[in-house]
């Protein structure tokens, strides 16, 4: 509905913003996140918003819904500690001015208060209750060893998995014989290969299904992968398009600085749901092609349209839990 809401706000025509927002909504990541009460469909919903916010208060600045971002944005910091990456990334985009030796103007200025503000009253608990207990501003559950299986410098230095191509030029490499994303140690696993896992689990998580058949899954993953590029191919279209393909960049940007800064960073930091608040930005995208009047924007369409068909087949049959 947020979304919806931002979508409808930027005068995308209903059928186009409804059809992106339906892709989104059906892939079964989406479904595993917002299907249960935990703290990453908590911590993504909160992120949207701020992200909504954000928007809207550099467009037009009211002090009611500045009120809110404050409160949001404090609230995100507290339910993940992950959230640190979106508001890092709305400051960054606020202050991007300063690459050229200019000050931000000043509605991005007064974005970037309400943003700071947040990390200031965040702090707090920060120190007296992390930094006091542990020594360790953010702690996390790796350092507590959660086995070489699943560990992604087991190996080889963290920076290798990075920089690596999704796809192995290994002949004899067995990464690629299923497509699932495999965080323990063994042949098919993509733990090695940060494009590759994240990519994967923000279609079907970590987990290895039985139902729907391999032949489905394969399906699926090609043609979310043409639609991604698809997306991706709207970058310079519009100034709203840019600004989304940088929050989509800075997004993994982040992912990746966390992942470095970690003593033993496991398989499982690199899924998708460290970055499922930047959905908002890839139905912007979507909903950007199917605004185009052209032959690309009708086979788009006629795309969303299989994967939503193929996304609730498989959600209907999904069976299975394996890692």
């Amino acid at each position: 509905w947020i979304m919806g809401w931002f979508l409808e706000k930027l005068k995308i025509p209903s059928f186009h913003r409804f059809l992106s927002l339906l892709y989104i909504c059906t892939l079964p990541k989406f479904m595993m996140i917002f299907s249960t009460y935990n703290n990453d469909s908590l911590v993504t919903m909160l992120l949207v918003v701020s992200i909504v916010l954000s928007y809207k208060l550099y467009l037009e600045w009211n002090n009611n819904f500045a009120i809110l971002l404050l409160l949001v944005s404090t609230a995100a910091l507290y339910t993940k500690y992950s959230a640190v990456m979106c508001i890092g990334v709305l400051i960054l985009i606020c202050a991007k001015d300063l690459i050229k030796l200019r000050l931000p103007g000043y509605a991005e200025r007064k974005v970037l208060a309400v943003l700071f503000s947040s990390l200031i009253l965040f702090a707090p608990w920060v120190y007296f209750h992390n930094y006091k207990e542990t020594h360790k501003f953010f702690p996390n559950n790796t350092e507590h060893g959660l086995g070489s299986d699943l560990a992604i410098d087991d190996d080889r230095p963290v920076i290798d998995t990075i920089i690596r191509l999704p796809i192995s030029l290994n002949s004899g490499s067995h990464e690629w014989d299923d497509p699932w994303a495999h965080g323990y140690s063994r042949p098919e696993s993509k733990k090695h290969n940060y494009w590759a896992f994240c990519f994967i689990t923000s279609l079907f998580s970590e987990n290895v299904y039985e139902k729907p058949g391999i032949d489905i899954v394969w399906l699926m993953f090609w043609l979310n992968l043409v639609i991604v590029l698809l997306g991706l191919s709207r970058i310079k279209k519009t100034s709203l398009t840019k600004l989304s393909a940088l929050l989509i960049g800075l997004a993994h940007l982040a992912h990746i600085i966390l992942l470095l800064s970690m003593e033993h960073p496991a398989a499982c930091t690199m899924d998708y749901r460290y970055l499922s608040w930047s959905w908002i930005a890839w139905a912007v995208l979507y909903s950007d092609l199917l605004n185009e009047k052209s032959e690309l924007s009708r086979v788009f369409s006629k795309l969303l349209i299989v994967a939503v068909i193929l996304h609730s087949y498989t959600l209907i049959v999904l069976f299975g839990n394996g890692t």
